[in-house]
């Protein structure tokens, strides 16, 4: 055997084939491999996970984000990047724009950077609704994503885990959410929309940076919203502190880049398909397709050189920057038309708010008692219900001495009629409170089992009535546990400025007498103050309609003066505003009974659900009046109302 070749050298020159040996044991793959894990990895940026990853399926079908269908949200996915220097992205905007998709790829592309997220929705149920139609689709239609969560990677329904990233998601109606929870990436959705519970707790948005604040400059917020009042919403506050950036597109015209805003449109009257934008430079009208078509050389501009907080980049976008084939400007024209020719500010509001993403100012203008005191009715009986009255509710007042009752008619479209104002005194001849059975006993006698007298010769009952437990709720409890109780709800009334609905379901609760709890699972139904007195307002306010009736009208009966103050009561209160310009509801007369009982009647009319009775249901009800004319048939019960046959959805 020739020497060397027992370790293999070359018989020739006595070296080593270290090529071959390489080769045949696999050193350069693990090379390879070695040199990818120890090499620094390019991150994959929010903008890149979108366009490479995200996938819509639905119905057999699937689609790719494209960027192209909204070229404005290339910018804010790179201000959400980890290279931005920014912490907080605000946007307030319009509906319908894709934000909330453009937060969940935010969060898609930080599971895959190993980055935990909270999202934090307006209620439980919102947050559980956007996982069941959102999130977990995604995690469906992403690879990258279910090599992250294999298996079983859900804790609950709204906490996904896995060994590398928790994405957690909550109701701001739950204040616990917030607390011992730290993460690097925290989606604020609809913030102006927050349960009022977690306002009490302080400043939402100080709350959530908290959850982030261990990051340091690492740890980021994003924070699209619906502004809601001027001065009030938190998402227009922290707009006015950032650098404040609007979108603007070259005119299909002459090229001059400008943002797109309503005071620029126009179309012909009733006609709102010939919407047309007008440019600032050229003057001439565009259509839709027309300045979409060239908005992808669009740009965003900070307007705002000096904003109070460097660590905040805005972005402002109204419903006009919608994709091509959502909201169209025809459409809009047409909601806009609608809204002013309804004369109600609260539906102009809705416009101003989701639509153009701008804060509403309230008006500080309230009618006054003499205004109203010229439209007093005088062919109302007291104590007879009118002929348009179809439904009975009250609103009751506890004051220290005496209980307040004020009972309303209501009909169609919402009109309403003032029928009778009762007393009964909580104190005894010897001064003394009177026992609650006893309060609860004249109640039922003088005002909810009464045969109220009908203009049509029968007679109704009171169908729901709201007592005001805000001062005294364990008296008021005291008395409402010798009343029906599917027939009397407690009221608790909260300012809500931002809140949008005047009232909310009854919710169960315990009632405390100095501190302690006297009382469990009692049923409380939370009045937003704020909101329901504008709409009060707002209806006062309304003409009455020569025929056919008055859609929202307040019918006052002359009665009314025979009590002195008592028509001052329905405006005891007016708008004013802090020095920081927050608007707040400030007493103008000593006694407003009046004024939350009227409230406190329209929330029973709401939990009724009368805004959504057919009209056949109304035929019924006057047929059933006028038959007990000749019959002592009892009234009719109401079709829904109480616990046992609530309706869901929107307030009417």
């Amino acid at each position: 055997m020739p020497s060397g070749s027992l370790n293999g050298s070359s018989p020739t020159t006595g070296e080593s084939p270290a090529p071959r040996r390489v080769a045949q044991l696999g050193e350069q793959d693990l090379w390879r491999r070695t040199r990818r894990q120890i090499s620094p990895r390019r991150r994959m940026t929010p903008l890149e996970f979108g366009q490479k990853h995200r996938v819509y399926s639905k119905e057999g079908r699937s689609a790719r984000w494209r960027v192209e269908e909204t070229p404005w949200a290339a910018e804010i996915l790179e201000t959400l990047s980890d290279e931005s220097p920014y912490q907080r992205v605000v946007a307030p905007k319009g509906t319908q724009l894709g934000f909330t998709e453009l937060g969940l790829i935010w969060i898609g592309q930080g599971i895959v950077e190993a980055q935990s997220a909270l999202v934090i929705e307006p209620t439980e149920a919102t947050a559980k609704k956007v996982v069941r139609q959102k999130f977990r689709p995604m995690l469906l239609t992403t690879s990258l994503l279910q090599e992250v969560f294999t298996g079983r990677s859900a804790d609950s329904t709204l906490h996904f885990s896995a060994p590398s990233v928790d994405v957690m998601f909550a109701g701001s109606n739950s204040p616990s959410n917030f607390a011992s929870v730290t993460v690097p990436r925290f989606f604020g959705d609809e913030i102006d929309r927050w349960s009022a519970e977690l306002i009490d707790e302080g400043d939402p948005l100080d709350l959530a940076a908290n959850r982030i604040a261990e990051y340091g400059f690492l740890g980021k917020m994003f924070l699209p919203c619906s502004p809601t009042l001027e001065g009030v919403s938190l998402v227009w506050k922290a707009w006015l502190e950032s650098d404040q950036r609007v979108f603007e597109c070259p005119c299909p015209n002459c090229g001059i880049k400008q943002q797109w805003l309503w005071d620029h449109m126009d179309w012909d009257p009733g006609a709102p398909e010939t919407a047309r934008l007008f440019c600032v430079g050229c003057g001439v009208g565009s259509t839709e397709g027309e300045w979409k078509s060239g908005w992808g050389a669009g740009a965003w501009r900070a307007t705002n050189s000096t904003p109070l907080r460097k660590d905040t980049a805005g972005f402002h976008l109204s419903t006009l920057y919608s994709r091509l084939g959502g909201r169209s400007w025809a459409a809009l024209a047409q909601q806009y038309d609608a809204a002013k020719a309804s004369g109600l500010a609260s539906r102009m509001q809705v416009f101003w708010n989701t639509i153009l993403g701008l804060p509403w100012k309230v008006s500080e203008d309230a009618p006054k008692a003499d205004d109203l005191r010229r439209r007093l009715e005088g062919e109302h009986e007291r104590g007879v219900i009118p002929a348009g009255g179809l439904c009975l509710t009250v609103g009751i007042d506890y004051q220290k001495n005496r209980i307040e009752v004020f009972v309303w008619a209501w009909g169609r479209r919402r009109e309403r009629w003032l029928v009778d104002k009762v007393v009964i005194e909580r104190l005894d001849v010897e001064g003394k409170d009177r026992p609650s059975a006893e309060l609860a006993a004249d109640l039922k006698a003088q005002v909810l089992e009464k045969d109220w007298p009908h203009a049509l010769g029968g007679a109704l009952r009171v169908e729901q009535a709201v007592h005001d437990a805000n001062d005294r709720p364990a008296d008021v409890f005291d008395v409402l546990d010798h009343l029906p109780k599917g027939r009397n709800l407690a009221s608790h009334g909260v300012e809500g400025w931002a809140q949008q609905q005047p009232y909310a379901p009854p919710k169960v609760v315990d009632v405390k007498r100095d501190g302690k709890v006297v009382k469990t699972g009692r049923m409380r139904m939370r009045l937003h103050t704020a909101v329901a007195k504008t709409l009060w307002y707002e209806d006062l306010a309304k003409p009455l309609a020569e025929e056919g009736g008055s859609e929202r009208y307040v019918h006052l009966p002359a009665w009314i003066d025979e009590e002195e103050g008592l028509l001052e009561q329905f405006v005891a209160e007016e708008v004013r505003r802090t020095t920081r310009g927050k608007p707040y509801w400030h007493k103008v007369n000593a006694r407003n009974e009046g004024l939350d009982c009227a409230v406190m009647g329209d929330a029973a009319r709401w939990h009724l659900k009368t805004h959504r009775w057919s009209e056949a249901e109304w035929l019924r009800r006057e047929a059933a009046v006028r038959i007990e004319q000749k019959s002592s048939a009892p009234p009719p019960p109401p079709p829904s109302g109480g616990r046992r046959s609530r309706v869901r959805g929107r307030i009417g």
